[in-house]
């Protein structure tokens, strides 16, 4: 991990406040990383120092891991708001630090950012184990990709989860033009942390570079079937899926174990006999594009293909590579040679994994660990290298960084929809793309969203009311009697009438008050990936990123449950400090030779042109290959004709039906 020094400077504020809730802690833990607590004296109150140089992080790091509660609530920046105004310090560096001094636990961790809540920017981990099923960085140029996104994996990923063991081997290939003068710098951060140094391999003439041997992996191999997988996959003589390209595949396939069977003893001497068996007379010209497969190496600068090394020269060594967890950097310039950059890579992918089989199947040693980052990988970007991910889950770890799904999009493939099945994390710093949005939302599901709603209020009320009633009644009534007295019997007769009338008037009003008060929670369901996320991704002054994990988050700090979620990035190196990386320069060929593989044409030797007068193109060929194919006595390849006799015309190729070159 890099060392934090700290130099005098401008004094800044230094808020200590958030340390004040662990004051009266009894316990403090143990700093040896084992997670265990020892008791110690409380925190006292220290006078705030004046400058960095006082080293103000020595309270900080008495709290050891329980510093993570107070990082749930506040993030580094707002206690220590000068640490990234020093060269060598960077609140980055303090999390990873921190990392480092908490428990293992922690350790198999990685840090990727600050979750962007500005009441609670709690840090956001990603499970170690997770980039081990390959991941992959997509965002538009100048938004961070690779001094934000890529440099903050790398600089976590080479390091060992515990301290003691062995970390992993580191394969940087940058495919910039001009070449990523900070990823360079990182690298050579990285080997220098590990008492390594630089392994550097460019196939611009310009810089000091190692050399590329293909054949010192593939000639390894006893097995001529191995040899022949091994090439196929490098060279990309990989077809759509029809009739024809089937055909042209095992034509080719038969052609290239063929011409091994003949015990080639450099790549030179493939390319000869290939050329015999394709393009002379006779040849299987339908087979033909396994050879210009390979010719594209043959004046390209920095690849051996004859085996000789030029004198103090040192060679690509992939089972030093593995065995020491060496790191290697390579650029190749993907501008003014693109053909020749994309088929280098691709080989040395291929050896780089043959080489990591070998080792595993030969000395019966653990697989060793090998993260491979790819910068601009639609440059490299073919169906042969997304084969590599899908069968080195187990022994290289792929982190592919580049600009757009387009440009991993051709006739007959959609390479983007592969590596977004195959890849287990993903980081994307814009989302502009229409069908990338569509699957993230595909995968992302839907999400719950809790409302919470509060009512207060007052209610008044008032009636009044009116009437008049009016009421009349009527009646008649009559009887009989009679009795029985002294002058007989007596008889009485009555009747009668009556009649009443009623008049009124009645009113009333009536008023009242009420007052109500009330709160209430709603789950409503909506998109994992709202649009309010695009916005925020989108936005460059936001250094927002959505990211999407797939591993194991049982036992996770902070789980992603395969949805979409947004974190913040921070910078890996203060501003000063990363400009300084981008101002590095790369070595330069001093003073400027031509490597033994010069880039500049070797004349009719291998070139088609008139013939020369008297000698015919095959007596060239014979003179170039006397010392390797003649060397047991046997015959000159093709033989030498009389000169005094007279050449016969040399047919054109055969015609056929489809494409016979190989995709790139």
């Amino acid at each position: 991990m890099p060392q934090m020094f700290f130099r005098k400077k401008t004094p800044k504020p230094i808020d200590l406040s958030a340390l004040d809730a662990f004051k009266t802690a009894a316990n403090t833990p143990d700093l040896d990383g084992t997670g265990s607590f020892n008791p110690a004296s409380p925190i006292e109150d220290v006078p705030q120092p004046t400058s960095f140089e006082q080293n103000p992080f020595d309270e900080w790091r008495s709290l050891g891991e329980e510093a993570w509660r107070v990082l749930n609530e506040r993030r580094i920046a707002e206690i220590f708001p000068g640490c990234d105004d020093f060269d060598a310090c960077s609140e980055f560096l303090l999390y990873w630090e921190l990392i480092q001094r908490s428990s293992s636990r922690y350790r198999r961790e990685i840090f990727v950012g600050l979750r962007p809540s500005p009441e609670k920017p709690a840090p956001a981990f990603v499970p170690r184990s997770t980039f081990d099923g390959h991941s992959y960085i997509l965002g538009k140029p100048a938004r961070g990709k690779t001094s934000q996104a890529l440099t903050t994996l790398l600089l976590q990923l080479a390091y060992p989860e515990n301290p003691g063991d062995e970390p992993p081997a580191i394969v940087i290939i940058d495919l910039k033009p001009q070449g990523d003068r900070f990823l360079r710098a990182v690298a050579d951060l990285i080997a220098q942390q590990r008492g390594q140094e630089l392994r550097f391999f460019s196939n611009a003439a310009r810089y000091e570079s190692l050399l590329f041997d293909p054949w010192t992996v593939i000639g390894s191999r006893n097995d001529m079937q191995a040899q022949a997988e091994t090439l196929f996959k490098g060279m990309s003589l990989i077809h759509p899926e029809s009739q024809d390209s089937v055909f042209f595949m095992n034509e080719q396939r038969y052609v290239l174990e063929k011409a091994l069977l003949r015990k080639p003893r450099s790549l030179r001497e493939l390319i000869l006999i290939l050329e015999g068996l394709t393009r002379e007379k006779g040849g299987n010209s339908e087979a033909r594009g396994a050879h210009g497969a390979l010719q594209i190496f043959e004046n390209a600068t920095n690849i051996v293909v004859d085996g000789r090394v030029p004198p103090g020269a040192e060679v690509i060594d992939f089972r030093n590579l593995l065995n020491h967890r060496e790191v290697l950097y390579v650029h190749l310039e993907s501008d003014e040679k693109h053909l020749s950059s994309q088929a280098t890579g691709k080989l040395l992918l291929s050896c780089l994994l043959t080489a990591a089989k070998q080792r595993r199947e030969d000395e019966q040693l653990d697989a060793a660990k090998v993260y491979v980052a790819i910068d601009e990988f639609h440059r490299l970007a073919a169906q042969n290298v997304v084969s590599f991910l899908e069968t080195s889950r187990d022994i290289v770890h792929f982190i592919l960084s580049h600009q757009s799904p387009e440009s991993l999009r051709s006739k007959n493939d959609d390479l983007f929809r592969l590596l977004f099945d195959i890849t287990s994390f993903q980081q994307y710093l814009s989302l502009t793309n229409a069908d990338a949005i569509d699957l993230l939302r595909l995968v992302s599901s839907r999400r719950s969203e809790f409302l919470q709603s509060s009512s207060r209020g007052t209610t008044q009320s008032r009636s009044e009311s009116t009437g008049w009633n009016e009421g009349r009644t009527e009646g008649t009534s009559g009887g009989y009697s009679y009795s029985y007295g002294l002058y007989g019997k007596e008889e009485r007769w009555s009747d009668g009438w009556n009649e009443s009338r009623s008049q009124g008037i009645s009113g009333g009003t009536q008023s009242g008050r009420a007052d109500h008060q009330g709160t209430g929670e709603s789950e409503t369901k909506i998109p994992a990936l709202t649009p309010e996320m695009i916005v925020r991704v989108n936005d460059p002054g936001e250094r927002v990123s959505l990211i999407v994990s797939w591993g194991e988050q049982d036992s996770s700090i902070s789980p992603f449950q395969g949805g979409p979620t947004l974190v913040h990035r921070i910078f890996p190196f203060s501003k000063s400090l990363a400009d300084s990386f981008r101002r590095d320069a790369w070595p330069l060929r001093t003073p400027p030779t031509h490597s033994a593989q010069s880039s500049e044409p070797k004349g009719p030797l291998f070139l088609p042109g008139p013939k020369a007068k008297g000698r015919t193109k095959r007596d060239h060929y014979n003179d170039i290959g006397e010392d390797l194919f003649n060397a047991s006595g046997t015959k000159p390849v093709g033989g030498k004709r009389s000169r005094a006799s007279k050449p016969k015309k040399k047919k054109g190729p055969k015609k056929t039906k489809g494409s016979e070159e190989p995709l790139v």
